[in-house]
């Protein structure tokens, strides 16, 4: 019995280390960022069922040092979908009326925000559809916070 945990303990350590989507490691891989360690995490998934609608929704919390490791790492991404706040009316209402609004998220008045729009048959504008599959994800400088989230109708 003793041989059987000590053969499957290394296993089921390097699956923990993998970074589900209940880990503070989803956001930062899916974002494409490297980020300290937060101090507090928290996060909701309501995906599932035969769709597999849902929110997934995260609140990453950084001490202020590493709030403004983060902030630099944000500003010097290169992917070109981070943007600075604040953001437009139309944009920011679409948003907070849908996945950020559901996850109850403040509008930061400073930082930054990104979107990709992961609807495969997007045709159109991306406020006139009938389902939404987004990541949307926004930092707030003044709270060192990460928000992230994905929307799925």
């Amino acid at each position: 019995m003793r041989l059987r945990f000590i053969s499957v303990f290394p296993c089921l350590l390097l699956l923990s280390a993998c970074g589900g989507s209940d880990s503070p490691d989803y956001a930062a891989h899916r974002l494409a960022l490297e980020l300290p360690p937060c101090q507090s995490f928290t996060t909701a998934d309501s995906h599932g069922g035969f769709h597999g609608d849902g929110l997934l929704h995260m609140e990453l919390t950084f001490s202020p040092e590493d709030g403004q490791t983060v902030a630099e790492a944000i500003s010097s991404h290169s992917s070109g979908r981070w943007n600075a706040f604040p953001m437009d009316q139309e944009m920011e209402d679409f948003l907070w009326a849908g996945g950020a609004g559901l996850a109850g998220w403040p509008v930061p008045e400073e930082g930054w925000w990104y979107l990709m729009d992961r609807q495969t048959d997007g045709e159109g504008s991306m406020f006139h559809r009938y389902s939404q599959n987004y990541t949307f994800a926004c930092y707030d400088t003044e709270s060192n916070t990460l928000y992230y989230l994905e929307l799925d109708t």
